[in-house]
């Protein structure tokens, strides 16, 4: 799931390597109407979209999600309320991570399930793990799924240190076989 989806780069990224299907949720009809664009020049049927309010979404969506991606607007009043509405949705299942972007302004260590913090420049994540009653957090998926997300923070990072690099980015996407080869799990 790609909350406040924007470019839609994060959801092609997810794709890209390996994730059956993605829901994308973008308010903004420009941005929205992009991602749509992309998705029809990459023929991508595992995409999702959704045009509305994340917020309601968030209510609303009772579907369960392997990982939920959410980048709000850092000037968004509601900012900090955003972990915690995702926490106490329906989305979550046993082994679901959560990836909040942030600024350095907000500490979310504090919230059930945080599992990790990571900084890149200005640009701050944190990560929140629901538990597998079976597992004490250390299974080889949690593992596979951490090195998964650190090559997806990396690549937002470099998105993050020049936002231009984010039309980059689009085109990248566009090019025919530039959508790498994820493994399919």
């Amino acid at each position: 799931l790609d909350l406040f989806s924007g470019t839609g780069a994060i959801s092609f990224e997810f794709l890209s390597r390996g994730c059956a299907s993605v829901t994308s949720v973008e308010k903004a009809a420009t941005q929205f109407n992009f991602i749509r664009k992309v998705k029809g020049l990459l023929k991508e049927e595992n995409l999702t979209q959704v045009k509305g309010d994340v917020f309601k979404f968030i209510d609303k969506c009772s579907m369960k999600f392997d990982v939920i991606f959410a980048d709000p607007p850092y000037d968004l009043p509601n900012f900090a309320d955003v972990p915690k509405l995702l926490l106490d949705s329906k989305m979550l299942k046993p082994g679901t991570i959560i990836v909040l972007e942030h600024s350095k302004a907000y500490d979310f260590s504090q919230l059930p399930h945080f599992w990790q913090h990571r900084e890149y420049g200005k640009v701050n994540f944190s990560l929140f793990l629901i538990p597998d009653e079976a597992s004490d957090g250390t299974s080889a998926i949690y593992f596979s799924l951490s090195l998964t997300l650190n090559h997806l923070l990396i690549f937002i990072k470099h998105i993050n240190q020049n936002y231009e690099a984010i039309i980059d980015v689009s085109i990248y996407f566009i090019m025919p076989g530039a959508v790498g080869q994820g493994c399919r799990q």
